[in-house]
């Protein structure tokens, strides 16, 4: 029944069958292992941490009715009490069950994937976070070929922090960084970006 949820969830791309190609030869054979995948993956992956997010989802509800205004702005002790009037007095409850519990089911996938062994912390107990970034550079190591090249612009924190060790041992111990360029965004390279946010390419 979980099996059935996360594939109704996540949607899930079968890369050897839509990118045939790049996994299979002209007579349809599947290539060697180290010619098997992409030669160039680019990406500007989301940046988001995978839990819910009350801004995210509330927003909708509160911006429709109160026009003009941003849910975002509200203190804390006014996003609480929207969130109970809304949830007592209408069907939204439902949907955000339903929305938490499709996040940990997805979280849940991701923990015990072989796909993405990386994530977990140095302890090897589990996931400190869930950031889609991290995902995305371990799925895109899974995807290229052996020379492949991937490039992507994503936050400085991979390396800074300390739960992205393994991840980083992944990057400099079994591939060979071409480049990395760091920045900020004071001059507002992505406009609804702070900008003190850091980001690397």
């Amino acid at each position: 029944e979980k099996a059935e949820k996360l594939l109704k969830i996540a949607e899930p791309t079968n890369w050897s069958i839509q990118h045939i190609t790049a996994f299979y030869d002209k007579e349809g054979n599947l290539k060697p292992k180290e010619e098997q995948g992409f030669d160039v993956i680019i990406g500007n992956p989301p940046w988001e941490v995978l839990k819910p997010n009350i801004d995210e989802f509330f927003a909708p509800f509160f911006e429709a009715k109160y026009v003009g205004k941003k849910f975002s702005t509200l203190k804390k002790i006014e996003k609480d009490q929207y969130i109970k009037e809304l949830t007592i007095n209408s069907n939204v409850k439902p949907v955000w069950d339903k929305y938490v519990e499709d996040i940990s089911i997805l979280s849940e996938y991701f923990n015990k994937s072989r796909f993405f062994r990386y994530q977990k912390d140095v302890s090897n107990k589990g996931f400190s976070e869930l950031n889609l970034y991290r995902l995305f550079l371990e799925k895109a190591q899974n995807l290229l070929k052996k020379d492949g090249i991937c490039g992507v612009v994503i936050p400085s924190n991979l390396y800074s922090d300390f739960n992205t060790k393994r991840l980083r041992e992944l990057l400099f111990k079994e591939n060979k960084i071409i480049s990395i360029f760091s920045f900020d965004n004071k001059n507002k390279i992505f406009e609804d970006v702070h900008g003190q946010w850091k980001f690397m390419i």
